[in-house]
């Protein structure tokens, strides 16, 4: 019994603390790193940090909810010299994460002192969003095991909707791999189960 005593004693002595937080800044800048679903203008940041704060756990919590209730009441705390836009780097909870729009996205590269915007960008993302199309096999009904590019491959179908990514029905695919089918229903009691779970650990 005391030697489980001690163990217990040593594994709390080695179990990891944290005392503060740094928070590092930096200024938003043109993207050219990711693909919207829609539009032509992605948001990214400098590779150098504007500012750099620290803060205790407690301290950094409440600046949180201070940065929540500032969004919410739509009030912006627009550095211009440093175009560090802070007002918009608040932890949002899971049901604020959506997608920006291409207006919101021009504005907020705006504000933060972007002028010139690259336009080529538009043709690169429209590229890589139309190649995104070209997946799946091209199969119409049913699976044909000697041209059936999964089968080939030896990997299950996809079917997310009619004729995407593969062209094979649910009914008809007879590929030994397997057919995974999109579930809408699956995907948002997933999502539920998850908000519910993050809400719990709070």
């Amino acid at each position: 019994m005391m030697h489980s005593r001690e163990n217990n004693k040593s594994m709390k002595k080695r179990a990891v603390r944290f005392g503060n937080v740094t928070e590092l800044s930096f200024p938003r800048q043109q993207g050219h790193s990711c693909i919207p679903s829609k539009g032509d203008l992605t948001l990214g940041m400098a590779k150098r940090h504007c500012s750099i704060d620290h803060f205790t756990i407690d301290d950094y919590e409440k600046k949180k909810l201070h940065r929540v209730y500032r969004e919410k009441f739509n009030i912006s705390s627009h550095n211009n010299q440093l175009f560090c836009d802070k007002s918009s780097m608040f932890m949002q909870s899971p049901q604020c994460l959506q997608p920006i729009g291409i207006n919101e996205r021009l504005l907020l590269l705006k504000e933060a002192g972007v002028e010139d915007i690259d336009d080529e960008e538009k043709d690169d993302c429209n590229f890589i969003r139309n190649s995104r199309e070209i997946c799946g096999c091209e199969c119409r009904d049913y699976c044909d095991p000697d041209v059936c590019s999964c089968i080939l491959a030896e990997i299950p179908c996809q079917i997310e909707r009619a004729n995407f990514p593969c062209g094979c029905t649910t009914d008809n695919c007879k590929n030994p791999n397997g057919c995974n089918i999109y579930n809408l229903t699956k995907v948002q009691t997933h999502y539920h189960r998850t908000i519910k779970k993050l809400k719990g650990n709070k």
